[in-house]
């Protein structure tokens, strides 16, 4: 039987934009923006081998799957949803992705992680205007996100863009942000690299953590999985470097 993933539908990368709702007949029931399975179908094609479903967050349809998967919340969590998050991932058995994004994505995504002893909020990183933003070597650290298991490539090369700010004191930063990338908040202090996350992973089956007991990731940006030839809300670069075995990896991590 499949592992299976629920992809939150109220998120950046399912409905694509603020105003693309889609109706039902009756005009109440907001549905995920078809155009979703274009942005995404290489990031789906990636999870061939689970059962993706798309719907909302609740406690029911949560006892449904192991994985929870939220690509930029578009809109506030309601308490419920909340409350069904954080009864979920105390199960071991289940596991948690956040992919946030820059300002104002991170404000909801952060009323979630912030229960959880991760701050998204304080700002933004971007690189030059137009151009990606290459993580190398440098950044990305001997984790089994990055090296794989023995004998498997090992992750050399991450492309990106603008992102959100990712602060805990709790997990394992995996990938940092290049010094290319510049702050961009009211502060002008400098941030060392140990605050410059782009990944954070935390295992609660190795660490003592009072709710998460399964396994969770945290990336500061969720644009980065779209198709190369989808341009909004920006553009795709899952084709680039190896974005594509970052998204594997962190599936094998979070399902193992």
């Amino acid at each position: 039987m499949k592992q299976a993933i629920l992809l939150d539908e109220k998120t950046l990368q399912i409905f694509g934009h603020f105003e693309e709702f889609y109706f039902n007949a009756f005009g109440q029931q907001r549905v995920p923006n078809p155009a979703y399975k274009k942005r995404l179908s290489r990031f789906l094609e990636l999870l061939q081998d689970y059962e993706v479903n798309v719907g909302s967050v609740s406690k029911e349809s949560l006892n449904e799957v192991s994985c929870l998967v939220i690509l930029s919340r578009i809109r506030s969590f309601t308490t419920e949803e909340i409350n069904a998050v954080l009864n979920f991932i105390r199960n071991p058995k289940n596991s948690l992705l956040i992919m946030s994004n820059h300002n104002p994505f991170e404000l909801q995504d952060n009323e979630l992680t912030s229960k959880l002893g991760v701050s998204l909020l304080g700002g933004y990183w971007s690189g030059e205007r137009g151009v990606y933003t290459t993580i190398g070597e440098d950044c990305l650290i001997d984790h089994e996100l990055i090296t794989g298991k023995k004998g498997e490539k090992r992750i050399t090369e991450i492309v990106t863009n603008t992102t959100c700010r990712i602060e805990s004191d709790i997990g394992t930063a995996f990938i940092y942000l290049p010094d290319s990338m510049e702050g961009r908040w009211s502060s002008e202090d400098e941030v060392p690299k140990s605050k410059r996350v782009f990944g954070l992973a935390i295992d609660g089956h190795l660490e003592d953590h009072e709710i998460i007991k399964g396994r969770m990731i945290v990336l500061a940006d969720s644009g980065f999985i779209g198709d190369k030839d989808s341009t909004f809300p920006g553009f795709g670069v899952i084709d680039h470097a190896d974005n594509e075995l970052l998204v594997t990896r962190m599936f094998e991590f979070l399902l193992k």
